[in-house]
């Protein structure tokens, strides 16, 4: 049961600091703000900046704990994914993040198809990257419902099953480098005309779920 919760805060984290390929000539930018829960109470909150055009793209934001997750121990993040448009595809440049914890300092960044890890101050030896896409381009730049998609987070990594026939809410089975199981569901929707996630469930032993914050005007 550790295991499971275990993955269930990893997972939680990955929706914090875890849209259709670029097709207007248009440059836009647009910043988003989601809140994310547990078992129904407030985990943490985050804020998520998309700006793109022609040729490049980048997804930045930050993250931090609140509420349960941070009464467990404080944690924060900043992350981003620049990369390009070639023959309409997005091609990663560079993925990054910067975690903060109560003991802990963790550099992660994904380029050339190599993960570099610094962990307090430590680098770890050069290993190869995860296969797939890094789930802010997966989420932001490059949003669909395909059948199967391979998903990483740097240190992570995630094979998706589509699971039902729904159209309008995107449902996987899950799992992961670790071989730990679970249920997502991703919800998109237009904002600032750009396919966005409007929210994302994961399902386990506890569930936990990121919402956009939907401001008035």
């Amino acid at each position: 049961m550790s295991s499971v919760r275990a993955t269930n805060i990893r997972s939680m984290k990955w929706l914090i600091s875890w849209t259709l390929v670029f097709s207007s000539c248009v440059a836009q930018a647009a910043t988003f703000e989601y809140q994310a829960y547990i078992g129904g109470l407030k985990a943490g909150h985050a804020t998520v900046h998309v700006d793109l055009d022609q040729e490049f793209y980048e997804v930045s934001g930050s993250a931090r704990a609140e509420g349960l997750v941070d009464a467990l121990g404080s944690w924060y993040t900043k992350f981003s994914t620049t990369g390009k448009f070639v023959a309409g595809n997005a091609e990663l440049i560079e993925y990054r993040y910067l975690e903060k914890g109560d003991h802990k300092r963790r550099d992660v960044s994904v380029r050339d198809g190599e993960l570099r890890v610094i962990k307090n101050g430590k680098e770890r030896p050069l290993r190869p990257a995860f296969p797939g896409v890094d789930v802010l381009t997966a989420l932001y730049i490059n949003p669909n419902c395909e059948e199967e998609k391979q998903l990483h987070s740097g240190r992570h990594w995630y094979v998706l099953k589509r699971i039902g026939p729904d159209a309008d809410v995107c449902r996987y089975h899950v799992i992961d480098d670790d071989g730990d199981s679970y249920d997502a569901e991703f919800v998109y929707g237009e904002r600032e005309n750009l396919i966005i996630p409007v929210s994302i469930t994961i399902s386990g032993f506890l569930t936990g779920r990121m919402v956009l914050v939907e401001h008035e005007r």
